[in-house]
């Protein structure tokens, strides 16, 4: 008997492998199944997920809250045949305008003739009906055609004269500021491409000068094109300064400037120093830094971080001209680099004219357009003090101000 109870086991253990085999390959083929007709759908069925009827897939509370009121309804019904339903509608009508639109009144009034009543005594006022109207002024194109006129001499053949637009605006706007009592000055790099003798990969510098503070002394900001950053340039550009401090972030090139000879004074900026701390206590976090560079540094520059406190001219950082290098450098990551060194001298003199505008309240467009207004009819041999008029702070009142 032995032998047929084992073969009965096996048989059903067999058979119950079969029926899970069974079984998975069911479930298997539902996969696949699903699989396809998803794959159908999304080939040939709408995109949207919308589905075509609500679905009832977790909305159990809902059901139960609406089966409750179905017999809730179906108790009441008998009790009350008629059910109010109120609700809030919006008044009709037109948001008010907003207020910081620029605008106009105009008044309407009866002429003399008609303020009498047919009663033969005067109308009184009694009040006013108000209503605003959007009104858009249609942008405007024109052409301006500016004229050069072109002289020769009868007599001789020397050649053919215009009236052109050259730099004396921009050495004037220099002039002023070397008679001021203090320079900021800063750099940053600028890659110029085509430079005589020079690689393409070379790195030249923008280098800039700010005087005058508003409220004091007219701010002036000049930009420097330079193929480096050796002190000697802003050596040679500061050689006819009348003031007294040349403010800068530390940098030793500036020693060539600042020396017994040239009696200017080197003021420091505390920003820098400041900053140099900062970044070890960021870098002390977790990690064994030492603070001697920038106590090294607060010590070398001590002299020059406390010039402010025995004269009132110079500030306790250089932030001012770093806020004015900031758009060149911002443009900069923009256009990456200049062609050629006339492309970067013409950003100085945009640069130039520009954030000297801007700070001293001209709008830049404006002021531009006015200068290239004006600059042909002085001619080519006008005398440096007739450009005095189209400095940014003397012909603030004829242009529309910087908002």
């Amino acid at each position: 008997m032995q032998p047929m109870k084992s073969t009965a086991a096996s048989t059903d253990k067999t058979i119950a492998q079969l029926q899970s085999r069974i079984v998975d390959l069911e479930t298997k083929v539902r996969f696949y199944e699903e699989q396809f007709n998803l794959l159908q759908h999304k080939r040939f069925g709408r995109s949207s997920e919308k589905p075509d009827t609500q679905a009832e897939l977790f909305n159990e509370a809902e059901s139960i809250i609406a089966g409750e009121e179905c017999a809730h309804q179906d108790d009441t019904e008998a009790d009350s045949a008629q059910i109010t339903i109120t609700y809030t509608r919006k008044k009709p009508g037109r948001k008010p305008l907003p207020k910081d639109l620029p605008g106009e009144q105009i008044r309407y009034e009866l002429p003399k003739s008609e303020q009498v009543c047919g009663c033969g005594h005067a109308l009184h006022e009694i009040g006013e009906d108000t209503s605003e109207q959007p009104y858009i002024i249609p942008a405007q194109i024109k052409v301006i055609e500016h004229i050069r006129v072109k002289y020769a001499c009868r007599q001789c053949d020397n050649g053919i004269k215009t009236a052109q637009l050259s730099q004396p605006l921009l050495q004037r706007l220099i002039h002023y500021q070397l008679q001021q009592s203090i320079i900021r000055a800063d750099e940053t790099p600028v890659q110029v491409l085509n430079e005589p003798g020079r690689k393409a990969q070379s790195q030249s510098y923008m280098w800039l000068y700010q005087s005058g503070s508003s409220g004091v002394s007219p701010p002036v900001i000049i930009y420097d094109y330079q193929p480096g950053r050796s002190g000697l340039f802003a050596k040679n550009y500061l050689q006819d300064f009348k003031g007294q401090y040349l403010q800068t972030d530390g940098y030793s090139g500036y020693a060539q400037v600042c020396t017994p000879q040239s009696g200017i004074v080197s003021v420091g900026c505390r920003a820098h120093a400041r900053r140099k701390f900062d970044e070890v206590i960021k870098a002390l976090k977790g990690k064994n830094v030492k603070p001697g560079k920038a106590i090294h540094y607060a010590l070398n520059q001590w002299t020059q971080l406390t010039c402010y406190i025995e004269d009132s001219h110079p500030e306790i950082d250089n932030n001012a001209a770093e806020r004015r290098i900031k758009p060149f450098v911002i443009g900069r990551k923009n256009w990456l680099f200049s062609q050629t060194p006339n492309g970067a001298m013409a950003s100085v003199t945009l640069y130039s004219l520009i954030e000297t505008a801007k700070a001293n309240k001209p709008e830049p467009f404006a002021y531009i357009r006015y200068i290239l207004t004006e600059l042909p009819r002085l001619g080519r041999h006008a005398e440096p003090e007739a450009f005095d008029d189209l400095l940014p702070w003397l012909c603030a009142e004829k242009i529309q101000a910087l908002q």
